[in-house]
């Protein structure tokens, strides 16, 4: 629901069958099916919905960003397709290894390595993880058009990239140690989490 469905990314077809995992870009959709395939539609240039006829099944993980999608297929490798927009961001570090999440978003993807580090690729401010992060154990990361969010073990957050819009001034709550977030989730401009203790 919601958008004016331009491309016909809300309309899901009957023959898609049990759905595992989805994900939702600016103008396309994608899904994880039962049998571990990757199925994609809506917006259709750059090659955006096409999904790679090689990819290793089942597929573990999906993330869409604007006008791309990533994934982890069965052999442990990120494969990420679409828009390239000359950041970069369509293409993972050869030495990236197997993640344990990935994130795909505007000018920028990241990953949470093995070893619980934030690994980013494409534009420029993608990469300058901030030294805070350094020693602590990463549980998710999120990847708005310009910026990126890190959920780290102990609950607190942390953001870099652009502050056009304030997305990376992270509630002072969550700053201050006073709260701590469970989820955290990014895109376009902004970012909600959900306060209470780390699952």
């Amino acid at each position: 629901w919601g958008g004016d469905n331009t491309y016909k990314q809300l309309n899901v077809s009957t023959s898609l069958g049990t759905v595992v995992a989805a994900a939702v870009g600016l103008e396309h959709t994608c899904a994880i099916t039962a049998s571990g395939a990757v199925k994609c539609w809506g917006y259709t240039e750059y090659g955006v919905a096409t999904v790679p006829s090689n990819l290793e099944l089942p597929v573990q993980m999906l993330s869409t960003g604007e006008y791309y999608t990533c994934v982890l297929d069965a052999a442990g490798d990120t494969r990420c397709w679409g828009y390239e927009n000359g950041y970069g961001a369509t293409v993972p570090p050869p030495d990236l290894g197997i993640p344990q999440s990935i994130a795909a978003g505007g000018t920028a993807s990241c990953a949470v390595t093995s070893d619980n580090a934030v690994v980013c690729w494409g534009a420029d401010w993608s990469k300058s993880v901030p030294e805070t992060l350094t020693g602590k154990a990463v549980r998710s990361v999120s990847v708005g058009t310009t910026f990126a969010c890190a959920h780290s073990t102990d609950g607190m957050v942390t953001c870099w990239g652009s502050n056009d819009h304030n997305q990376t001034a992270v509630v002072p709550a969550l700053l201050s140690g006073t709260s701590t977030a469970s989820a955290v989730s990014s895109a376009g401009y902004h970012s909600c989490a959900v306060l209470g203790p780390v699952p």
